[in-house]
Protein backbone atom coordinates (compact mmCIF):
# COMPACT_ATOMS: atom_id res chain seq x y z
CA UNK A 1 0.00 0.00 0.00
CA UNK A 2 1.44 3.35 -0.83
CA UNK A 3 1.44 5.71 1.64
CA UNK A 4 1.21 9.46 1.11
CA UNK A 5 2.49 12.39 3.71
CA UNK A 6 0.06 14.88 4.52
CA UNK A 7 1.40 18.09 4.58
CA UNK A 8 -0.29 20.76 7.32
CA UNK A 9 -0.76 23.55 4.80
CA UNK A 10 -2.02 21.19 1.93
CA UNK A 11 -5.76 21.58 1.22
CA UNK A 12 -7.73 19.56 -1.18
CA UNK A 13 -8.59 21.28 -4.45
CA UNK A 14 -12.34 21.38 -3.68
CA UNK A 15 -12.26 22.74 -0.61
CA UNK A 16 -9.77 25.75 -2.12
CA UNK A 17 -12.18 26.91 -5.11
CA UNK A 18 -14.94 26.76 -2.09
CA UNK A 19 -13.31 29.31 -0.09
CA UNK A 20 -12.46 31.36 -3.45
CA UNK A 21 -15.82 31.41 -4.06
CA UNK A 22 -16.80 32.86 -1.23
CA UNK A 23 -14.73 35.44 -1.26
CA UNK A 24 -15.67 36.69 -4.34
CA UNK A 25 -19.25 36.71 -3.35
CA UNK A 26 -18.57 39.26 -0.06
CA UNK A 27 -17.30 41.27 -2.47
CA UNK A 28 -19.99 41.41 -4.84
CA UNK A 29 -22.28 41.98 -1.29
CA UNK A 30 -19.85 44.87 -0.70
CA UNK A 31 -20.46 46.74 -4.02
CA UNK A 32 -23.86 45.56 -4.34
CA UNK A 33 -24.30 47.28 -1.15
CA UNK A 34 -22.15 50.63 -2.37
CA UNK A 35 -24.23 50.84 -5.69
CA UNK A 36 -27.38 50.46 -3.39
CA UNK A 37 -26.41 52.98 -0.91
CA UNK A 38 -25.32 55.43 -3.68
CA UNK A 39 -28.55 55.27 -5.31
CA UNK A 40 -30.27 55.77 -2.65
CA UNK A 41 -28.59 58.70 -2.20
CA UNK A 42 -28.91 60.02 -5.41
CA UNK A 43 -32.79 59.30 -4.91
CA UNK A 44 -32.87 61.21 -2.11
CA UNK A 45 -31.42 64.37 -4.16
CA UNK A 46 -33.66 63.52 -6.65
CA UNK A 47 -36.46 63.60 -4.40
CA UNK A 48 -35.56 66.51 -2.84
CA UNK A 49 -35.00 68.65 -5.92
CA UNK A 50 -38.24 67.69 -6.73
CA UNK A 51 -40.11 68.92 -3.53
CA UNK A 52 -37.71 72.34 -4.40
CA UNK A 53 -39.35 72.50 -7.90
CA UNK A 54 -42.98 71.66 -6.54
CA UNK A 55 -42.30 74.53 -4.23
CA UNK A 56 -40.88 76.46 -6.86
CA UNK A 57 -44.05 76.19 -8.92
CA UNK A 58 -46.29 76.60 -6.11
CA UNK A 59 -44.48 79.87 -5.65
CA UNK A 60 -45.10 80.81 -9.35
CA UNK A 61 -48.46 80.07 -9.47
CA UNK A 62 -49.02 81.92 -6.47
CA UNK A 63 -47.09 84.74 -7.81
CA UNK A 64 -49.03 84.63 -11.09
CA UNK A 65 -52.31 85.16 -9.28
CA UNK A 66 -51.15 87.70 -7.09
CA UNK A 67 -50.14 89.57 -10.39
CA UNK A 68 -53.46 89.58 -11.51
CA UNK A 69 -55.11 91.14 -8.86
CA UNK A 70 -55.27 95.00 -10.43
CA UNK A 71 -56.92 96.96 -7.65
CA UNK A 72 -54.47 95.87 -4.80
CA UNK A 73 -52.74 98.40 -4.00
CA UNK A 74 -49.15 98.03 -5.28
CA UNK A 75 -47.51 98.22 -1.73
CA UNK A 76 -49.52 95.61 -0.29
CA UNK A 77 -49.39 93.44 -3.60
CA UNK A 78 -45.44 93.78 -3.25
CA UNK A 79 -45.40 92.77 0.50
CA UNK A 80 -47.32 89.92 -0.33
CA UNK A 81 -45.09 88.72 -2.87
CA UNK A 82 -41.91 89.11 -1.37
CA UNK A 83 -43.21 86.95 1.45
CA UNK A 84 -43.80 84.11 -1.24
CA UNK A 85 -39.86 84.12 -2.03
CA UNK A 86 -39.07 81.75 1.12
CA UNK A 87 -41.88 79.58 0.84
CA UNK A 88 -39.88 78.48 -2.39
CA UNK A 89 -36.92 76.99 -0.04
CA UNK A 90 -36.76 73.54 1.27
CA UNK A 91 -37.91 73.23 5.18
CA UNK A 92 -34.66 73.74 7.68
CA UNK A 93 -33.19 76.29 5.00
CA UNK A 94 -34.38 79.65 6.32
CA UNK A 95 -34.10 82.29 3.68
CA UNK A 96 -34.86 86.05 3.84
CA UNK A 97 -35.65 88.49 1.18
CA UNK A 98 -36.09 91.81 0.48
CA UNK A 99 -37.09 94.39 -2.57
CA UNK A 100 -36.19 97.51 -3.74
CA UNK A 101 -38.13 99.37 -6.27
CA UNK A 102 -38.33 103.26 -6.61
CA UNK A 103 -36.93 103.46 -3.33
CA UNK A 104 -39.49 101.72 -1.68
CA UNK A 105 -38.26 98.49 0.39
CA UNK A 106 -40.51 95.12 1.04
CA UNK A 107 -38.71 92.69 3.59
CA UNK A 108 -39.15 89.27 5.22
CA UNK A 109 -38.59 89.19 8.64
CA UNK A 110 -34.92 88.10 9.20
CA UNK A 111 -33.32 89.79 6.35
CA UNK A 112 -30.31 92.13 7.52
CA UNK A 113 -27.49 93.52 5.70
CA UNK A 114 -24.51 91.02 5.44
CA UNK A 115 -22.84 88.99 3.33
CA UNK A 116 -23.56 85.97 1.11
CA UNK A 117 -26.97 88.04 -0.55
CA UNK A 118 -27.76 87.40 -3.85
CA UNK A 119 -29.30 90.45 -6.14
CA UNK A 120 -31.11 89.93 -8.90
CA UNK A 121 -31.86 93.26 -10.82
CA UNK A 122 -35.99 94.26 -11.57
CA UNK A 123 -36.46 95.00 -15.16
CA UNK A 124 -39.40 96.67 -16.44
CA UNK A 125 -39.28 96.84 -20.37
CA UNK A 126 -35.45 97.99 -20.63
CA UNK A 127 -35.26 100.05 -17.57
CA UNK A 128 -33.91 98.25 -13.92
CA UNK A 129 -36.70 99.58 -11.63
CA UNK A 130 -35.29 98.14 -8.67
CA UNK A 131 -33.64 95.00 -7.09
CA UNK A 132 -34.30 91.11 -5.38
CA UNK A 133 -31.97 90.29 -2.88
CA UNK A 134 -32.09 86.62 -1.06
CA UNK A 135 -29.82 85.86 1.86
CA UNK A 136 -29.66 82.78 3.82
CA UNK A 137 -30.27 83.67 7.20
CA UNK A 138 -27.36 83.46 9.95
CA UNK A 139 -24.99 82.50 6.93
CA UNK A 140 -22.16 84.29 5.36
CA UNK A 141 -21.21 82.72 2.37
CA UNK A 142 -21.40 83.83 -0.91
CA UNK A 143 -23.62 83.96 -3.83
CA UNK A 144 -22.17 80.49 -4.78
CA UNK A 145 -24.04 79.09 -1.83
CA UNK A 146 -27.26 79.14 -4.24
CA UNK A 147 -27.63 76.29 -7.07
CA UNK A 148 -27.90 77.19 -10.83
CA UNK A 149 -31.45 75.86 -10.65
CA UNK A 150 -32.41 78.36 -7.49
CA UNK A 151 -31.01 81.42 -9.58
CA UNK A 152 -33.19 80.71 -12.59
CA UNK A 153 -36.31 80.61 -10.10
CA UNK A 154 -34.83 83.96 -8.65
CA UNK A 155 -34.49 85.79 -12.15
CA UNK A 156 -37.96 84.64 -12.88
CA UNK A 157 -39.26 86.00 -9.29
CA UNK A 158 -37.87 89.19 -10.45
CA UNK A 159 -39.55 89.50 -13.83
CA UNK A 160 -42.44 89.29 -12.15
CA UNK A 161 -42.14 91.86 -10.48
CA UNK A 162 -41.20 93.37 -13.20
CA UNK A 163 -44.17 92.69 -15.20
CA UNK A 164 -46.51 94.09 -12.53
CA UNK A 165 -44.21 97.45 -12.87
CA UNK A 166 -44.82 97.78 -16.09
CA UNK A 167 -48.42 96.91 -16.16
CA UNK A 168 -49.29 99.17 -13.36
CA UNK A 169 -46.73 102.00 -15.18
CA UNK A 170 -48.72 101.12 -18.25
CA UNK A 171 -51.73 101.28 -16.99
CA UNK A 172 -51.29 104.69 -14.44
CA UNK A 173 -49.53 106.12 -17.76
CA UNK A 174 -52.69 104.85 -19.78
CA UNK A 175 -55.50 106.37 -16.75
CA UNK A 176 -53.58 109.66 -16.66
CA UNK A 177 -53.60 110.16 -20.32
CA UNK A 178 -57.57 109.28 -20.43
CA UNK A 179 -57.49 111.57 -17.39
CA UNK A 180 -56.03 114.09 -19.02
CA UNK A 181 -57.73 113.80 -22.56
CA UNK A 182 -61.22 114.03 -20.06
CA UNK A 183 -59.69 117.15 -18.79
CA UNK A 184 -58.89 118.96 -21.81
CA UNK A 185 -62.47 117.27 -23.63
CA UNK A 186 -63.68 119.49 -20.29
CA UNK A 187 -61.93 122.55 -21.14
CA UNK A 188 -62.85 122.35 -24.53
CA UNK A 189 -66.44 122.33 -23.95
CA UNK A 190 -66.23 124.90 -21.42
CA UNK A 191 -64.05 126.96 -23.97
CA UNK A 192 -66.81 126.25 -26.62
CA UNK A 193 -69.54 127.02 -24.20
CA UNK A 194 -68.44 130.41 -23.03
CA UNK A 195 -67.65 130.88 -27.12
CA UNK A 196 -70.93 130.63 -27.67
CA UNK A 197 -72.43 132.58 -24.54
CA UNK A 198 -70.27 135.28 -25.73
CA UNK A 199 -71.20 135.08 -29.60
CA UNK A 200 -75.11 134.76 -27.88
CA UNK A 201 -73.98 138.31 -26.12
CA UNK A 202 -72.04 140.15 -29.03
CA UNK A 203 -75.54 139.37 -31.24
CA UNK A 204 -77.82 140.16 -28.35
CA UNK A 205 -75.42 143.60 -27.89
CA UNK A 206 -75.39 144.49 -31.85
CA UNK A 207 -79.20 143.80 -32.10
CA UNK A 208 -79.72 146.42 -28.98
CA UNK A 209 -77.04 148.72 -30.94
CA UNK A 210 -78.79 148.58 -34.36
CA UNK A 211 -81.94 149.17 -32.40
CA UNK A 212 -80.76 152.32 -30.68
CA UNK A 213 -79.07 153.65 -33.92
CA UNK A 214 -82.03 153.62 -35.67
CA UNK A 215 -84.64 155.07 -33.12
CA UNK A 216 -88.16 155.82 -33.86
CA UNK A 217 -89.84 158.80 -31.95
CA UNK A 218 -93.02 160.36 -31.91
CA UNK A 219 -92.18 164.15 -32.08
CA UNK A 220 -96.15 165.08 -32.21
CA UNK A 221 -99.64 163.81 -33.12
CA UNK A 222 -99.13 160.79 -35.02
CA UNK A 223 -95.77 162.46 -36.38
CA UNK A 224 -92.65 159.77 -36.44
CA UNK A 225 -89.54 160.71 -36.41
CA UNK A 226 -86.75 158.30 -37.26
CA UNK A 227 -83.15 159.52 -36.91
CA UNK A 228 -80.43 158.27 -39.48
CA UNK A 229 -76.50 158.52 -38.18
CA UNK A 230 -73.53 156.80 -39.79
CA UNK A 231 -72.94 154.36 -42.45
CA UNK A 232 -76.25 152.83 -43.85
CA UNK A 233 -75.48 149.83 -44.87
CA UNK A 234 -77.51 146.82 -46.10
CA UNK A 235 -77.88 145.28 -42.13
CA UNK A 236 -78.97 148.53 -41.31
CA UNK A 237 -81.10 149.62 -43.54
CA UNK A 238 -82.90 146.32 -42.85
CA UNK A 239 -83.23 146.93 -39.37
CA UNK A 240 -84.22 150.59 -39.68
CA UNK A 241 -86.81 149.25 -42.48
CA UNK A 242 -88.32 146.52 -39.98
CA UNK A 243 -87.95 148.85 -37.27
CA UNK A 244 -90.09 152.31 -39.19
CA UNK A 245 -93.07 149.42 -40.36
CA UNK A 246 -93.44 148.12 -37.04
CA UNK A 247 -93.55 151.65 -35.34
CA UNK A 248 -96.16 152.28 -38.42
CA UNK A 249 -98.12 149.49 -37.46
CA UNK A 250 -97.96 149.46 -33.52
CA UNK A 251 -98.73 153.19 -33.83
CA UNK A 252 -100.67 154.37 -36.72
CA UNK A 253 -98.77 157.65 -38.12
CA UNK A 254 -100.00 159.67 -40.57
CA UNK A 255 -96.56 161.07 -41.32
CA UNK A 256 -92.74 159.39 -40.85
CA UNK A 257 -90.30 162.18 -40.63
CA UNK A 258 -86.72 160.34 -41.60
CA UNK A 259 -83.64 162.63 -40.37
CA UNK A 260 -80.50 162.02 -42.31
CA UNK A 261 -78.28 164.88 -40.86
CA UNK A 262 -75.79 161.96 -39.33
CA UNK A 263 -75.76 159.92 -42.87
CA UNK A 264 -71.90 160.56 -43.69
CA UNK A 265 -71.92 159.34 -47.23
CA UNK A 266 -74.70 159.00 -50.01
CA UNK A 267 -74.58 156.91 -52.75
CA UNK A 268 -76.68 154.83 -55.18
CA UNK A 269 -76.64 152.06 -52.29
CA UNK A 270 -77.67 154.37 -49.38
CA UNK A 271 -80.50 156.22 -52.12
CA UNK A 272 -81.81 153.18 -52.78
CA UNK A 273 -82.19 152.20 -48.88
CA UNK A 274 -83.62 154.90 -48.62
CA UNK A 275 -86.09 154.71 -51.34
CA UNK A 276 -87.28 151.40 -50.42
CA UNK A 277 -88.03 152.36 -46.84
CA UNK A 278 -90.02 155.52 -48.11
CA UNK A 279 -91.93 152.90 -50.90
CA UNK A 280 -92.95 150.62 -47.55
CA UNK A 281 -93.64 153.32 -45.17
CA UNK A 282 -96.09 154.56 -48.13
CA UNK A 283 -97.62 151.29 -48.65
CA UNK A 284 -98.53 151.62 -44.91
CA UNK A 285 -100.65 154.73 -45.30
CA UNK A 286 -97.78 156.94 -43.63
CA UNK A 287 -96.18 158.84 -46.32
CA UNK A 288 -92.43 159.39 -45.67
CA UNK A 289 -90.43 163.08 -45.78
CA UNK A 290 -86.42 162.78 -45.90
CA UNK A 291 -84.87 165.46 -43.69
CA UNK A 292 -82.06 166.82 -43.04
CA UNK A 293 -80.00 166.62 -46.71
CA UNK A 294 -76.75 169.16 -46.33
CA UNK A 295 -75.23 170.42 -49.27
CA UNK A 296 -72.47 168.45 -50.01
CA UNK A 297 -74.81 165.06 -49.84
CA UNK A 298 -76.72 167.09 -52.35
CA UNK A 299 -74.07 167.87 -54.49
CA UNK A 300 -73.48 164.30 -54.42
CA UNK A 301 -76.97 163.32 -55.29
CA UNK A 302 -77.08 165.02 -58.38
CA UNK A 303 -73.56 165.01 -59.49
CA UNK A 304 -74.26 160.37 -59.35
CA UNK A 305 -77.79 161.40 -61.26
CA UNK A 306 -79.32 159.56 -58.19
CA UNK A 307 -83.10 159.60 -58.35
CA UNK A 308 -85.21 159.35 -54.77
CA UNK A 309 -88.03 159.26 -56.83
CA UNK A 310 -91.36 161.20 -55.12
CA UNK A 311 -90.02 161.16 -51.73
CA UNK A 312 -90.79 164.56 -50.18
CA UNK A 313 -87.44 166.36 -48.61
CA UNK A 314 -87.14 169.24 -45.93
CA UNK A 315 -84.39 171.12 -45.11
CA UNK A 316 -84.43 170.10 -41.66
CA UNK A 317 -86.93 168.64 -38.87
CA UNK A 318 -88.65 171.63 -37.89
CA UNK A 319 -89.32 172.48 -41.90
CA UNK A 320 -90.83 168.53 -42.42
CA UNK A 321 -92.49 169.02 -39.12
CA UNK A 322 -94.23 172.02 -40.38
CA UNK A 323 -95.02 169.90 -43.78
CA UNK A 324 -96.59 167.08 -42.16
CA UNK A 325 -98.84 169.32 -39.60
CA UNK A 326 -99.70 171.90 -42.88
CA UNK A 327 -100.98 168.34 -44.90
CA UNK A 328 -102.70 167.62 -41.46
CA UNK A 329 -104.91 171.24 -41.79
CA UNK A 330 -103.28 172.15 -38.22
CA UNK A 331 -101.88 175.62 -37.68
Amino acid sequence: MLGIDAHPSAVPFGTASLVASSGDMDDTMETAEARLHALHEELTLVRGALGEREQELGCVQAFHDLTRRDTMPLGELFQRMVDLVPLAFLEGEPIAARVTIADQRFVTPGFREADGIHPTSIVAGEQDVGVLEVRRVGDSAGEESFSLQKRRFLALVADCFGEVVQRRFAADQQKRLAEELEAERETLQRGNHEAEERLHLIERMQQAILELSVPVLEIWDRVLLVPLAGLLDSRRAAQAMDSVLAAIKDRQPRFVLMDITGVLVVDTATAGYLLQIAQAASLLGAPLLLTGIRPNVAQTIVSLGLHIGDVRTCANVRDGLRECMRRMGRP
